[in-house]
Order: structure tokens, then C-alpha cells, then sequence
């Protein structure tokens, strides 16, 4: 087979493996197409029907790539897949391609069909690729017949996936003559001249230089196995035939060889080895082990796996929550734990800050209420450091008032100038409170507990200020502020019809609905009316209620939160 033109992908093989493209180019030991290249066939010739026709294709690769595309049936049929054969400057050789879609005045466009945008070009690799630069060439030398009148040509690739869902991506180029010109030049002088060499040369394709960096790409190369039985040892040294006749006394020479050159270097002083060094005897191997190596028959000993702790709740990894499920269990477990444990969290028990932090958070609560021994530890490291805190600031107050400039200096009283110390007195008894069960409270109200009357004796007014009684919380007239969360109970009210002036305020403001607003605009503004106004000038009763999934709760949680005085989750 004569070898006539080159191609674009012929300049890739050849920079691939040299060994490859001669078999394939030169002697034409193509294989057939595989599936990958069939089907990319088959969606060019649908794209070609829909641009020329308007046929929407039926593959879901071509329907995706025609989103990229002029509107079908408005193309003319000689602007599609258009044929050249084309001698660019200075080569010897001439060029052959087609171009899927010419666009003029100065855009070319190529399908490209791959199974992972992985293998997609970047901007770079395709102003320096040899489809472009031929491409672009001949579109602006005029051998497509048509009209490139700009100072640039435009060659774009539309790639599309073939497995899994479908993934766009497109890349252009605009190159100008001037880099069109010198990318050609470099082809030409680097691969078309050794192509047209080679293929003269007459070899067979066991002689050509091959690559095998490159058997594996691609899916692996078909002659690789073929390559791998011709591979020709390396011969290090050949030997004459008198020497292949005798050869035990070439073997001898070579020792003897070897002996003169290893006494002549342990016979200097300087590099004598000493017994302390080097184990010249070679006692060390005459054990079956090595001298820290296990006894014969023991079994070996079982690694220690190194695996990180996973915290779990509620059935599920702290890793995989989201933000709002973050701030959710952070809440429902900070109404598990005590006052002295929430102190111990690092940071607080509120779900106030990024995800990161609230995954620590949770994890520390988390070990809280799963280890209460954790807590006394951690209480017991605060108090040290509050300790040391203590006394590095008494230190500092000693050093300060040791180094200063002039001190007062004071005389020591004696016993005659001492006054007398009064004697220390008893503390007065004080009397408990009486407790009262919830029956006492029911029958009737209990007598009032007088107050210690203080050196001034108070008007009458002041004594029943003074009175007070150990009343529950129940009978005080103490508003309590309590959120329901997926759950209801009397006198509880929709959180929704309690803030829906300050949602309307909002509303009137954008003259939209708040749901449609941006978040920074929005639900972010409403949230910051609820914080600086409070719980009852924001409109809120006593109990109010909310569901979980509503946007409400969503986005205005984390300052309600802190606003109440009980929060009650339910089970949905």
C-alpha cells in the first residue's frame, strides 16, 4: 500500500507511536470499528439530517449536541461535512479532512462525541491541535469554497457524553494567520516530512521505533501483543569464537580479573574494612531468621487498624448531615442536657455557627450525653485553666509592685499599740421555708413567709413588699415564651399568623411575595426584624406553634431559638 495523504489523526498517531501509524497508514493493517466508533458514526449522520432537514435525531448524545447547533433544515447542504484535500505551505505532503458544519464568515464547527469530558481539550491544547490548525487553514485559504473573509477563523468543538446522563461542553479557538502559519510550519517540518520518509523507506514494522509509554491508551492499542513477541533483548557484550570454545578459561580470566581489582582496593589503608563494620565470616546468615525476625513456627502478629471513629445519631453519620439537620439535632440534644453539660460544650450549645462548627459541636454533645465522664473532665479542665489564669495574673501584680520605683515602708506594730480583736459571734438562726405539696396549694393558698427586717425599720408599705410567697411557677403571672415544634396543644397559635404583619412589611417593601425574593433580601431581613425587636414586639404569643418543613422555620430557626424559653419537638 503507497502511502498519499495525511490527516489530522494521522499527525496524533504518528505523535503517539511511529510503529502504530505505519502499520495502520502505511500498510493498512486497520481493524474494524468498534462500538464507540459506530455509534459516534451514527450520531454524525443524524446531526447531518437535522441541520440539513430538521429530522430531530433519536440518539440522546445528537439530540444534546443540536442545543449547540444553527436550527434544524436551515443550513445548506454544501456547508455540511465538507471534504477537502489540501497542500498547506511547505509541506510535502497534502492534508485530507472533513469539516461537520462550516459557518462563514469565520467559524468552523466539529461533533465530538467521548465517553467522559475528562478527555474534553482545553483552550491551549486546542490552539496548538492539528485538526484546528488545518481546519482553520484551509477554511481561510479558500479550499473549502467558501467565503472567510475575517481576520480570524473560529474552529469550536461541541462535545457530548455517551454514557450515563448526557454532558455538554463547548471550546473555541480563534486563531489568526499568523498562528495558523506557524502551527503548520512546526507539523510539518516535525511529522509530515517523517511520515513521507518512512513511508518510502520500505521497512518492515518490526524495525520501526515504537512507543509502548502508549499500548494502553486509549482502550489499549491492537498491535501491542504483536510488539511485545518482537521486542529484542539488549546484548550487553558478544564473544568471540575462540572465547565460545573455551569458555571455562574466559570464566577463569574474568575471576581472576575481578580478584586483582578487589585486592588492589582492600589493600589501601584508608577504605580496610574492621571487623566492628563489616561480618566478613558471614556468621549473621547462618541462622535460618534474621536476628530480629520471629522464631520458626510463631505466629505473626495481628495488625492494629488505625479507623477513624464514626459518630452516629439518630442512625445516621454526623459526616452526611446537611446544615439544617445539623442545627435540628444540636437543638433536640441541648434540651437533653444539663446546664453544667451545656457550659462544658466548646463554644456553646447553640447551633450558631458554619456547618463545620456545628459538626463539631454536635460530636462534642454528643460525647457529653453518651460519656458523663467526659463532661467532669472537660469542667476540670476549664477550672484548671481559669486556675492558671489566676495566677499568672498575681504573678505579674507581685512582679509589677516588686520593680516599682519608690515603695512605702511601714513600721511593725507592737503588742501594746495592737487593738483588741472582738469576739466572733454565731450566725443567727435562719428559718427554712416551709414545703408545700401541690394538694396543700390546691385546698388553699399558703401564709405568706415574713422576711428578716434589716437595722431600719420599714414602713408598712415595705413590709408587704417584703412578704413574698413560695409560690410555683404556675401561679406567678410570668409569660412564658414556648415553641411547639410539630406539635399542638390549647392556646397555642400559628408562628406564620403571628409574624405575618412583619412578612407583609416585607412584602410591600419588594412589591413581591417573600417566598420569591432573594435570600439576603428576604427571609435574612426577616430574621433580623425578629432579633433586634424580640419575642413579644415581633408579634409572637405566649406558645406558638410551627411545622418543621416549613420555609418559616427553615430560615428564621436559629434566631427564634434563642428567643424562647422551651422548645417542643414532636414526632411527624
Amino acid at each position: 500500500m503507497k502511502w498519499h495523504h495525511t490527516s489530522a489523526s494521522q499527525i496524533k498517531t504518528f505523535r503517539s507511536c511511529h510503529r502504530k501509524w505505519y502499520r495502520e497508514s502505511v500498510l493498512g493493517e486497520k481493524r474494524p470499528a468498534g462500538p464507540a466508533a459506530l455509534r459516534g458514526q451514527a450520531i454524525h449522520a443524524e446531526l447531518e439530517e437535522y441541520l440539513e432537514k430538521g429530522t430531530m435525531p433519536k440518539d440522546g448524545t445528537a439530540q444534546a449536541l443540536t442545543r449547540m447547533l444553527p436550527k434544524g433544515g436551515t443550513i445548506p447542504a454544501e456547508r455540511i461535512e465538507v471534504g477537502f484535500l489540501w497542500i498547506p505551505p511547505d509541506w510535502r505532503a497534502p492534508a485530507k479532512g472533513f469539516v461537520d458544519l462550516c459557518l462563514p464568515p469565520n467559524e468552523i464547527i466539529d461533533h465530538k462525541s467521548t465517553a467522559s469530558l475528562s478527555y474534553a481539550l482545553t483552550e491551549e491544547q486546542a490552539r496548538r491541535d492539528p485538526q484546528a490548525l488545518i481546519y482553520a487553514g484551509v477554511a481561510m485559504s479558500g479550499g473549502l469554497g467558501l467565503d472567510f473573509e475575517g481576520e480570524y477563523v473560529r474552529f469550536r468543538l461541541n462535545y457530548a457524553t455517551t454514557r450515563g446522563a448526557v454532558k455538554t461542553r463547548s471550546v473555541y479557538v480563534d486563531l489568526t494567520p499568523e498562528e495558523i502559519v506557524e502551527g503548520l510550519d512546526e507539523i510539518g517540518s516535525n511529522v509530515v516530512d517523517p511520515q513521507l520518509s518512512l513511508s518510502k523507506s520500505g521497512v518492515q514494522w518490526s524495525e520501526v521505533q515504537p512507543n509502548y509509554a502508549s499500548c494502553d491508551a486509549f482502550g489499549g492499542c491492537p498491535f501491542r501483543h504483536d510488539c511485545q513477541r518482537v521486542v529484542k533483548p539488549q546484548v550487553k557484550e558478544v564473544l568471540s569464537l575462540g572465547d565460545a570454545n573455551n569458555f571455562k578459561a574466559t570464566l577463569e580470566r574474568r575471576k581472576a580479573r575481578q580478584e586483582i581489582s578487589i585486592d588492589s582496593v582492600v589493600n589501601q589503608d584508608r577504605l580496610q574494612p574492621t571487623q566492628d563494620i563489616f561480618d566478613l565470616s558471614g556468621s549473621q546468615y547462618e541462622r535460618a531468621n534474621p536476628p530480629d525476625g520471629l522464631p520458626d513456627g510463631a505466629p505473626l502478629p495481628e495488625k492494629v487498624q488505625t479507623k477513624k471513629q464514626t459518630f452516629r445519631y439518630e442512625g445516621k453519620a454526623v459526616s452526611s448531615f446537611k446544615a439544617a439537620e445539623l442545627r435540628e439535632a444540636i437543638i433536640k440534644i441541648s434540651s437533653q442536657l444539663t446546664e453544667a453539660q451545656k457550659q462544658s460544650v466548646p463554644n456553646g450549645a447553640t447551633p450558631n455557627g458554619t456547618k463545620s462548627e456545628n459538626q463539631s459541636r454536635l460530636i462534642a454533645m454528643l460525647k457529653i450525653k453518651n460519656n458523663p465522664q467526659s463532661e467532669k473532665n472537660m469542667t476540670s479542665q476549664k477550672t484548671q485553666e481559669a486556675q492558671k489564669t489566676q495566677e499568672s495574673l498575681f504573678w505579674s501584680i507581685t512582679e509589677e509592685s516588686e520593680t516599682a520605683t519608690t515603695s512605702p515602708s511601714f513600721e511593725p506594730l507592737d503588742d501594746a499599740h495592737r487593738a483588741p480583736l472582738a469576739p466572733l459571734e454565731p450566725p443567727p438562726p435562719t428559718e427554712k421555708p416551709p414545703i408545700y405539696s401541690s394538694e396543700d396549694l390546691q385546698n388553699e393558698p399558703p401564709p405568706p413567709i415574713k422576711q428578716e427586717q434589716s437595722e431600719t425599720t420599714p414602713t408598712p408599705a415595705a413590709k408587704e413588699e417584703i412578704e413574698t410567697f413560695p409560690f410555683p411557677p404556675a401561679w406567678q403571672n410570668i409569660k412564658t415564651k414556648m415553641v411547639l415544634v410539630d406539635a399542638h396543644c390549647s392556646g397555642a397559635v400559628e408562628l406564620e399568623r403571628c409574624l405575618s404583619g412583619l412578612i407583609q412589611e416585607i412584602e410591600n417593601n419588594y412589591d413581591m411575595p417573600l417566598s420569591v425574593i432573594q435570600y439576603n433580601d428576604g427571609w435574612k431581613e426577616l430574621a433580623g426584624h425578629i432579633s433586634r425587636r424580640g419575642w413579644f414586639e415581633s408579634g409572637l404569643e405566649e406558645i406558638v406553634r410551627i411545622s418543621s418543613s416549613s420555609p418559616l422555620w427553615t430560615h428564621c430557626s436559629h434566631v427564634i431559638i434563642p428567643l424562647a424559653d422551651r422548645v417542643i419537638y414532636g414526632t411527624r
